[in-house]
């Protein structure tokens, strides 16, 4: 019953739809979300959700025990990307990068300073999780797609790097896939590597360190250069990942430019510019390469200046011109007396050129008048009758 208080509500019935049977009904097939059959019940809760509803997912780890995650940001701290990233630099600096199309290796972070001399590096974070010959193999991935050539390649450029294993190294690094990923490194190499080691000892760092030098040296180490020069102690790292390694604990401690990083294959820690730096790479292989040159040319030429004749006349040294003169085949028949230099040479052809001019001028001359008395015209016919 309406109290007093309560307002009358209008009742308009003519709104209301009369029952109907349902068998009288048209059968009408009910809609069904893509995905859900016909007589499977359509789940209320949200998909994202865990099926289990006495599992409260807000407690759920938000990653895993041997995700990286939690360490990329302090990383990125300590490196001093923060002070100075845009927000969309930052969303580029912190998502892992996609190698290439059948390689699922993806780096930790992508770190790009050109500021600091670093135009690209690949971090890598170990929290000590997997095994020191996986970071073997993870290097070796790295390296493998450095030799690989983009899908739109010149056919002649395929044809050379498929006629043998290593004619790859003969293709420059302009024309292969990670040059269109990432920019040049303005240093010999391909993408330069960072293995920063967190939530570790460090013996258990030493031991992985070693690891990585030794089982890793094929894709990290340089390699001689192809030089006939003796004591070129250049190395070529043209074909060779740049590693260095570093603690997480020491970029919170020092900050990202002090030395605290070391290039695999040396002993002491620099600054990551001088890591990364190949002082005994291509820069030195030139200057020894001139110096081993000039130094060639210098014993070359010495060498021919005592194989120079020397003058059996005035005992002067041959010129250029008078050795080369008796030396080739065409001039040597014309060349006189091989043992004279040209100075003498001429003066022999001078001497003879003015004895037989004054041969010549000798027989062309008349003869000189006989002072003697005339011989009888009579005795000189009869005479020449008999």
């Amino acid at each position: 019953m309406a109290t007093a208080g309560d307002s009358e509500q209008p009742l308009d019935r003519t709104d209301q739809v009369p029952s109907v049977d349902p068998s009288m009904t048209p059968s009408v097939p009910p809609r069904h979300e893509p995905g859900v059959s016909a007589v499977q019940v359509r789940r209320s809760w949200d998909r994202h959700r865990s099926d289990k509803p006495h599992v409260d997912v807000a407690r759920r780890p938000k990653h895993r025990r041997t995700s990286t995650e939690p360490r990329r940001r302090e990383l990125l701290q300590a490196l001093g990307v923060f002070q100075r990233a845009t927000p969309g630099q930052l969303w580029k600096l912190t998502r892992p990068d996609n190698l290439a199309d059948r390689y699922v290796q993806r780096a930790d972070l992508v770190v790009r300073a050109p500021e600091a001399e670093v135009p690209v590096l690949l971090v890598e974070v170990d929290r000590r999780t997997e095994d020191a010959h996986d970071l073997v193999a993870k290097l070796r991935r790295y390296w493998e797609w450095g030799r690989l050539l983009p899908k739109d390649a010149d056919k002649r450029i395929v044809d050379v790097a498929r006629s043998r294993a290593d004619a790859i190294e003969y293709v420059d690094h302009e024309q292969r896939l990670w040059r269109r990923v990432y920019p040049p490194t303005g240093r010999e190499g391909l993408v330069p590597l960072a293995f920063v080691f967190a939530d570790t000892t460090e013996a258990k760092v030493a031991n992985t360190v070693a690891v990585l030098e030794e089982a890793g040296r094929r894709y990290r180490a340089p390699r001689r250069f192809d030089t006939y020069h003796r004591g070129t102690t250049a190395r070529d790292y043209s074909q060779a990942v740049p590693v260095v390694v570093t603690t997480l604990e020491q970029l919170q401690e020092h900050g990202a430019g002090a030395a605290v990083w070391r290039r695999l294959g040396q002993t002491r820690e620099q600054t990551l510019t001088a890591a990364l730096n190949n002082p005994d790479g291509h820069a030195l292989y030139r200057a020894q390469e001139a110096r081993a040159e000039a130094e060639d040319e210098r014993r070359r030429a010495a060498e021919r200046e005592a194989r120079r004749p020397v003058c059996t006349h005035c005992g002067r040294k041959f010129t250029d011109e008078r050795w080369e003169e008796i030396a080739v085949h065409r001039t040597a028949v014309r060349a006189g007396d091989t043992s004279v230099c040209g100075p003498c040479r001429a003066d022999d052809v001078a001497r003879h050129e003015a004895a037989v001019e004054a041969a010549r001028l000798e027989a062309a001359a008349p003869p000189e008048p006989q002072d003697g008395p005339e011989p009888d015209p009579v005795r000189r016919w009869f005479r020449r009758r008999t």
